[in-house]
């Protein structure tokens, strides 16, 4: 497999050098246009040959400074985290102590560790590349990953409403299929996953293993089915990170309709610093649903209802170790049967400190990971 992958990426190197050149042209060159429309062309193909879907109308793509594709990685990984800065979710998720407060982008930017060549850029709908480092070799299958991204954007819709649960579940399964492209032309499984950063929110390395276990589904669905197997999943997306996690398990009862859900994602990440490895990953498998509603100006409710009355148990145990552990404001833990409300008074839960690259003694491979 190692091999037909490297053939991949070889031959996926001339047509970016030919990007390369073609975005290195002269500002508005016509014929430097032409070229790198071709090669953007040539990567979409290379991306639809994996994940099975049609293209209706041509991928825009845009010439960037290095500079600026570091600002459009930071603000659509801010985006997928906290939706609209200042809005309900990210005050919400900055009291649950998941997010920093501040500005998350510049966080974001100031800890990248590698800027990748090219981006998907949802707010623009364009590819944004960086005509030098997208000449390097390793650089072909990263390319190729960007414009898978954003195929499969047309393909699966964007959630209605705020929740972010589904915002996490969906921006999973997209960077999944476009880790998946990447693999497949070659490139290294880590780069592939998406952007590198040193110390980050705990809720991003929540939403890291999310998007590798919706990979490693992609992966599974292409290897047994080709394409068409990757195209009806993405058809029919899981709307939550509890069905990106558990395909085979029957669905938990939903929220009630409108809710603001963290889901099992964010309760994985709510619960790490006081239930390491794969601790919170036990504990919140139980969840059934959440809501997050606020009461006033300086109250918030998190409802929690789980699986059986042992889950809600255990949570209840670690949910009251994590906010004495967080302290920064009066709080009170209810339960009742399966079912745990949190109330938050006053002043913010502070956020835990940034957490280290949890991929770090890692050796990824193109198989199982193995421990270095």
């Amino acid at each position: 497999m190692r091999a037909r992958a490297r053939g991949r990426a070889r031959r996926g190197l001339a047509a970016l050098a030919a990007l390369a050149a073609a975005t290195g042209a002269a500002a508005g060159g016509a014929a430097g246009g032409v070229a790198a429309r071709e090669q953007v062309a040539r990567a979409a193909a290379a991306a639809r040959a994996v994940l099975g879907l049609r293209q209706d109308r041509p991928l825009r793509f845009e010439r960037v400074a290095l500079s600026r594709l570091a600002r459009i990685v930071a603000a659509e990984r801010a985006s997928v985290l906290s939706g609209p800065a200042g809005g309900p979710v990210s005050r919400a998720l900055e009291r649950l102590g998941l997010l920093p407060g501040g500005s998350l982008e510049e966080l974001l930017r100031a800890e990248l560790r590698r800027i990748p060549p090219a981006w998907y850029h949802p707010a623009r709908d364009t590819v944004a590349i960086a005509p030098a480092p997208a000449s390097s070799p390793e650089a072909w299958p990263v390319v190729v990953r960007a414009v898978a991204r954003a195929l499969a954007a047309r393909a699966v819709p964007e959630p209605a409403g705020a929740e972010p649960d589904s915002r996490w579940a969906r921006s999973a399964v997209l960077d999944g299929a476009a880790a998946l492209a990447c693999h497949r032309e070659g490139g290294e499984t880590r780069r592939c996953l998406g952007p590198e950063f040193g110390r980050a929110p705990v809720l991003l390395r929540a939403l890291d293993g999310l998007t590798r276990a919706a990979f490693e589904r992609l992966r599974d669905r292409f290897e047994a089915g080709g394409p068409a197997a990757v195209a009806r999943y993405l058809g029919r997306p899981p709307a939550t990170a509890a069905r990106v996690l558990h395909p085979d398990d029957a669905p938990p009862g939903g929220p009630p309709p409108n809710a603001l859900s963290a889901g099992e994602l964010g309760l994985r990440a709510w619960l790490a610093p006081v239930a390491p490895g794969e601790e919170a990953e036990r504990l919140a498998a139980g969840w059934e649903w959440d809501r997050l509603d606020f009461a006033g100006p300086e109250e918030i409710v998190w409802r929690t209802r789980w699986r059986s009355g042992s889950a809600a148990a255990r949570f209840a145990g670690a949910a009251e170790r994590r906010l004495r552990v967080a302290g920064g404001g009066d709080w009170r833990l209810q339960r009742r049967g399966r079912e745990v409300s949190i109330v938050l008074e006053g002043r913010a839960v502070p956020a835990e400190p940034l957490g280290d690259d949890p991929w770090e003694g890692v050796r990824f491979g193109y198989g199982r990971e193995e421990e270095r």
